[in-house]
């Protein structure tokens, strides 16, 4: 079929403009060449299939086209969530802001209840030392009613200087905290006159029991002082009981002068280590030097006599006096130990009051 006049070859619409390369058929018989009907059906064919291509080439942008506009509507969901997110975000915001807010409020609330219980923790401090204080009060007069001194000496000493047992500080303007002291000054002064009365009757006893009560009533000094001069008795008083002074031998009598002073010294360290312990619990680390004093000047006075009777009743002095007069070529010994001049002059360097015998002994030796 020879297309109509007008209508191009390469399928485009009709009309005066024509495709490059395209060629009409009234250009063809108006051109005055003889008219060729293969070459208008190959012209036909190479018009189709270029009508081909571009069918192929707009099929292919409309499936483009779908999908830009499927990706123009996802971006267009994607800015609705964005402006979501944004929204929702913006309101978070101000809720942490608000929240930021309210925190520092409540961390003032805080600051302000810390105060307070801290307040309240004083105040009630204060209310239990005002309590302990009468209750204690109350306890130390009938502890003294019932001559109970230990209990009341305690009491007085937990409030007063023992750190009141954690119930806060003590008032000392409060009636309460004077009526305290003078009940432990009165405390102090019978306790005191009980010892005094304890130690007069000679109940040793119950002189130790007492004097242990000094140190809580701020008398540990006294206290010391008087515990160990009672032991020193009470050691004193043992050896003489179990015949063990000098004073159990009359003149002239036996002594078993090397089994007694044995003996005495055995005693002296047992009393020490009875007694150390308990020194050094309720009178404080290092008082027990003070017992050791006084064991040491009693167990001098104890011994000085027995040696001094050694002494005397062996002749050492006379003896002394003799060898060191030999040793420098003053006398000849004597055969038989008779008696010469020098002995003679050394029976009166018997020792004086107030001079022990090796005093004596060391002056005729180094003198």
């Amino acid at each position: 079929m020879i297309p109509a006049a007008g209508v191009t070859v390469n399928g485009s619409s009709s009309g005066s403009g024509s495709g490059s390369g395209s060629v009409s058929v009234a250009s063809v018989i108006g051109s005055g060449q003889p008219m060729n009907i293969q070459a208008v059906l190959k012209e036909i064919e190479a018009a189709r299939a270029r009508e081909a291509v571009l069918d192929a080439d707009l099929t292919a942008l409309v499936k483009t086209r779908a999908t830009l506009a499927s990706q123009i509507a996802t971006l267009h969901n994607a800015s609705d969530d964005v402006s979501a997110v944004h929204d929702t975000t913006q309101r978070m915001a101000a809720k942490i802001h608000q929240s930021s807010v309210s925190a520092i409020a409540l961390s003032s609330k805080v600051r302000e209840l810390d105060t307070a219980q801290s307040r309240l923790r004083d105040a009630l401090g204060r209310v239990g030392s005002v309590l302990d204080l009468k209750h204690t009060i109350t306890a130390v007069e009938k502890a003294i009613e019932a001559k109970d001194y230990g209990t009341a000496a305690k009491k007085t000493f937990r409030v007063l200087y023992g750190g009141n047992s954690g119930k806060g500080p003590i008032i000392e303007s409060d009636s309460s905290y004077a009526a305290l002291i003078t009940l432990q000054a009165k405390v102090r002064s019978l306790v005191a006159a009980e010892c005094d009365l304890a130690e007069s009757n000679q109940h040793f006893g119950h002189v130790l029991r007492l004097t242990r009560l000094f140190p809580t009533l701020g008398l540990a000094s006294r206290g010391l002082t008087k515990y160990c001069s009672t032991v020193r008795r009470i050691f004193a008083s043992q050896l003489e009981k179990d015949g063990l002074a000098l004073k159990c031998f009359p003149s002239g009598a036996v002594v078993p002068y090397t089994d007694l002073t044995t003996k005495i010294i055995e005693r002296t360290a047992a009393v020490l280590a009875t007694h150390s312990t308990t020194i050094q619990t309720e009178f404080g680390p290092g008082t027990q030097l003070r017992l050791v004093q006084e064991l040491q000047t009693e167990c001098s006075q104890q011994l000085e006599p027995i040696i001094k009777r050694f002494c005397i009743e062996h002749k050492i002095l006379q003896r002394v006096s003799v060898v060191k007069n030999q040793k420098l070529g003053l006398v000849k010994p004597t055969r038989g130990g008779g008696d010469n001049k020098a002995m003679r002059e050394a029976k009166g360097t018997a020792p004086q009051p107030g001079r022990s015998v090796l005093e004596c002994v060391a002056k005729l030796l180094f003198v």
